[in-house]
Parts: C-alpha cells; structure tokens; sequence
C-alpha cells in the first residue's frame, strides 16, 4: 500500500508581506498533488480567531489536515489557545492510515527546577533551562505509540538530531533510542529554516525547509553595517516560492520530491554567510528531493 502526503512548515502568516500568496500557493499544491493527506509541522500563524480562514483555505483544498505545534505559535498565546485553534487536545497524537502509524510530537516546553513547563509568550528565553523539551510524560505515551511494530513516521517542529545550542529537541537522545527499538521509517521536522538529511540507527532525519524564509536575525543584528543594510528585513531573507514536499511511502522506498526556490532578493551572499550553511541546516532555497530505501540493519 502506496501512502502521499504533502507537508511544510514555518509559513509565519502574518510576517510576510505575500503571506495570502504563499498560502494560495500551498493550498494549490494541496489539490495539484491530490494527496492523501497534508502535514503542517508548527509556526503556521497566530493563533487567533480572525485567521481561521487559513485553516479553512487549507483544509477546502482536499484533503485532510494535520497540525504541529511550533514555538512562534505561543509567542502571544497559551498552548491551549494555540492547541484550541488547530483543533488539538494534546501537542501530540497518533493516527493511523493502513499499515503506517503517524505520531506529531510536541516539543514546545523547557525545563526549570526540573519541571517541564510550557512555552508561553517567550518565556523559555529568559530562563537559564533546557529547550526544546520533550516531557517525560510524553516520552511515556511516546513508548506506548509506538508499539505493536506498525511502520512509523515521526513529525516535529524541532529536530530531533541538530546538535546546534537550542535549536534541536534537548533531550534528543531519550526520544531517538525509543525510536530506534521501534519501526520508526522516517522522522521529518520543521523550524530549522533549512534543510537537511541524517540517518541515525538506520533511520533517515529529515529536515524540512520553512514556507517562508531564510533566518539570519542574530547575524544581522550582531552587525551595525549588515543592521543598517539590512535591518529592514527584520532578519528574514524570504524565499521566492512557498516551499514544501510530497513524500511517497512505498513498500520498498521513500521517495520525497521537494521544491527549487531562489531568494526574493537579499541572498545569504549578501550579509557575509560564504556557505549556505546556517545552525546546522543548508539555507539553500530549496527543499531536498530523495529517495531513500530501508536499511537492513540499525547500527549505534
């Protein structure tokens, strides 16, 4: 049995001037695509009333709609708003489609005096903890999803590999060696803002580039000539196209067809960065495009 589903990350709505564009965009990717289902892996909007349109305009367009939560999704919200908005109960869930089991996770807490709080308006930036977090408790639903062997696909907003400070899931090890003793065939993420692709105990790590921009915040604003240059951009170096990817299961192969892009305009180049590469991800405007065939053997 043959499985298709659409999936991107990062579209940041309302901090793209083309923002109604880029959604059209994916949406019509939705129908072009017919897939079985489509994945939006966090930072989709703000969660609020008002934007309800993008989920309708996303979801009019065929098929099913799954939701992450990403960090910027609580920026000014509570999780339950955010959780409420996208029709959640929980960050994280399962669901099955034939002989594949989905699960999104929901790494949106960080740790202090050992308890694992919530994300809330930024407040993990101002506190010395571990972030992203996944909660124990969610490690234990976690163990619990993933038995009874069925092939596993696994969403995050965060990666669980990226080794960069804060960028990748803090307590990434814990989750990888539950994945590994189950039959996890691919883990995709969103929030890095570029792309990527590891294989860790067998099992490919897949980095999805964001629907909207190249990320440089903190290189410019560490710089009064690249801040006075560039500092309208407010860190962002959008990309031409909405991007995202379909990804084919099949019996023998993962094949995942991403999206070529270019920059709109002010390009990495532009700001001293002389390889595309940025926290550990390439920022070339694109997402990768693969095939990837199951391993035989998972080795540490």
């Amino acid at each position: 049995m043959s499985i298709r589903f659409l999936v991107f990350s990062d579209l940041h709505y309302e901090q793209m001037a083309d923002g109604a564009a880029r959604l059209s965009a994916l949406a019509e990717a939705i129908r072009r695509n017919a897939p079985d289902f489509c994945v939006s892996l966090g930072d989709l909007c703000e969660p609020e009333a008002e934007n309800a349109f993008i989920r309708r305009e996303l979801e009019s367009a065929g098929a099913p709609v799954y939701y992450a939560i990403g960090n910027h999704d609580t920026d000014r919200h509570m999780p339950e708003q955010a959780r409420a908005f996208l029709g959640l109960d929980k960050g994280y869930y399962a669901f099955d489609r034939g002989e594949y089991r989905f699960i999104a996770l929901d790494a949106c807490y960080f740790r202090k005096d050992g308890a694992a709080l919530p994300y809330h308006e930024r407040n993990y930036k101002s506190e010395p903890g571990a972030y992203p977090l996944i909660p124990d408790e969610e490690l234990v639903w976690l163990e619990d999803a993933l038995r009874g062997g069925k092939k596993t696909v696994v969403f995050s907003h965060q990666s669980l590999v990226n080794d960069y400070p804060r960028r990748g899931v803090s307590n990434r090890a814990a989750v990888r060696a539950l994945l590994k003793r189950a039959n996890v065939v691919l883990c995709v993420n969103g929030h890095d803002h570029g792309s990527g692709l590891e294989l860790r105990n067998g099992i490919p790590y897949y980095a999805l580039n964001a629907a909207s921009y190249m990320w440089a915040g903190s290189l410019i604003s560490a710089s009064p000539e690249l801040r006075e240059k560039y500092g309208h951009l407010h860190g962002m170096l959008p990309y031409a196209d909405a991007l995202h990817a379909v990804v084919e299961l099949d019996e023998g192969e993962i094949r995942i067809r991403g999206l070529q892009s270019d920059y709109q305009s002010v390009r990495p180049e532009d700001i001293g960065l002389k390889e595309p590469v940025w926290n550990g991800v390439s920022i070339l405007p694109e997402t990768l495009s693969c095939t990837i065939r199951p391993a035989e053997e998972r080795k540490d």
